[in-house]
């Protein structure tokens, strides 16, 4: 008797899902498209905001490059000796350690 009552319960739920499918189908397109329209509106957004990060880095970089040509070209020994001590410190911090 109990067996009877699962296989009719079954049944009753397999009916209900292929009469449907077709509603549940359209719900989800629904959110999916939803889902992906929402998706697609903030990549565009974060597009806009990298490409307009990357002007703006590579305008002031670009400014900052002819302001130190412009340094270098009217003060070169000046520059000389500022890289070599650059150098210099940096050989100082990566030399290997005495033990």
């Amino acid at each position: 008797m109990f067996c009877g009552l699962i296989n009719k319960l079954d049944c009753v739920n397999l009916i209900y899902f292929v009469c449907h499918t077709k509603e549940i189908n359209m719900t989800l397109k629904e959110k999916e498209d939803g889902f992906f329209d929402g998706v697609s509106d903030k990549v565009a957004k974060v597009k806009k905001a990298t490409v307009n990060t990357y002007d703006v880095a590579v305008e002031k970089t670009c400014k900052v490059g002819k302001d130190i040509d412009g340094y270098v070209h009217e003060n070169p020994w000046k520059s000389v000796g500022i890289a070599a001590g650059v150098g210099l410190l940096i050989g100082l911090l990566l030399r290997p350690k005495k033990k």
